[in-house]
């Protein structure tokens, strides 16, 4: 019989916030709404998917309207940098413009790998830090053995005002310390529950508390019980549990810091909602009207269908009529930033805390 590896848990008013997974992937496509429903009964109520090409920056939006509680992130990332062009810049601009985009990545650097050339790597990185400067969205980094390159670049094409964070953090407390000088996040996934992870424990110790994010990166790099296996948000209980203990503080304390725990309290978030439904039920009758999650789940996987929204054309809020995106004569990139400087912030805090503040103020209006 297969033991069961308990979950930490968070008091009932507690929630967490997964900045960083991939729910667009084939890992998730055959029980996408059970892996939300987990995520929600554990206390994981909001989850930032994030594009990694243009297709599935495409994906990340539409999932993002299908559900209440799942935001996007667009963006095209190193290994795919040979397929970047300007036309695809455009059509993630057009992207950005949606209420439920958060964040301009995963974008970067990594030369493990070097799926493309570091010379491609490095035109597309700076490309697309200067759109997401254009579109005033927060920047998600990749930065795997490219450390000097990527603060190199992050040097010279900012200051970014909206900020950003630095995903997957895999340097030590060193680069910890120049990251936080650029005025970034440092997200912390489940790496750091691994033995050989000393490097990134000694940094959480170092960084403050309030400039830490939580992320699973899922389907990849599960927490320690889990290692090997399909990471789930509600495994980021996991992380966050390893991380109270190295800041010397409580889970609940970790769950009430801006950025890391949903302290929004709006409708969309309970954990259940006003008749005491949870799990699966409660995702399923937060679903938006215009898809089902395990219609999009079933076509994703199989990759044989095309976006049920049409490239030029956002439908309620996601995407924007093409007359109104272009009908003053802007270009789409001055478009996205004008419509996102016109949306409001909680006052305080500055790049990715302003980031989820945006999401905390979206919950706030749904409510009111």
């Amino acid at each position: 019989m297969k033991k069961t590896v308990p979950l930490p848990e968070l008091s009932p008013e507690s929630r967490l916030i997964d900045t960083h997974c991939h729910l667009d992937m084939a890992d998730y496509q055959a029980d996408l709404e059970e892996v939300l429903a987990g995520a929600s009964r554990c206390g994981v109520t909001r989850i930032i998917t994030i594009g990694i090409d243009l297709a599935s920056s495409r994906r990340a939006v539409e999932l993002a309207q299908c559900y209440e509680g799942v935001h996007a992130a667009v963006g095209i990332h190193p290994h795919d940098a040979e397929a970047a062009d300007e036309e695809a810049f455009r059509q993630l601009a057009e992207l950005a413009a949606s209420p439920n985009v958060v964040g301009y990545g995963e974008i970067g650097l990594d030369y493990a790998k070097n799926y493309s050339p570091k010379d491609v790597q490095l035109r597309v990185f700076a490309r697309q830090l200067e759109l997401a400067k254009e579109l005033r969205l927060p920047l998600i980094i990749h930065d795997r053995d490219a450390h000097e390159d990527t603060l190199r670049l992050l040097r010279d094409k900012g200051p970014f005002p909206q900020g950003g964070v630095m995903h997957c953090f895999s340097g030590d407390a060193e680069m910890a310390r120049q990251v936080l000088e650029l005025g970034f996040y440092i997200s912390i996934p489940g790496i750091v529950t691994f033995p050989n992870a000393a490097a990134m424990r000694e940094a959480v110790q170092e960084v403050p508390l309030d400039r830490l994010l939580l992320e699973t990166d899922g389907p990849f790099l599960a927490p320690a019980p889990f290692r090997g296996k399909r990471n789930l948000p509600q495994y980021l209980l996991h992380t966050a549990a390893a991380v109270a203990e190295l800041k010397g503080v409580s889970l609940g304390d970790i769950a009430r810091q801006p950025g890391v725990g949903d302290n929004s309290h709006g409708a969309t978030t309970q954990r259940a909602d006003h008749q005491g439904r949870t799990d699966q039920a409660a995702w399923q009758s937060q679903s938006k009207p215009q898809c089902s999650g395990k219609q999009l789940g079933r076509a994703y996987a199989k990759q044989q269908c095309e976006p049920q929204f049409p490239q030029q054309r956002l439908v309620h809020g996601i995407v924007a009529d093409a007359h109104d995106l272009r009908g003053d004569g802007r270009n789409s990139a001055d478009n996205a930033a004008a419509q996102r400087a016109s949306q409001p912030y909680r006052p305080g805090g500055a790049g990715t805390g302003r980031m989820l503040q945006q999401v905390y103020e979206q919950s706030r209006q749904a409510a009111e």
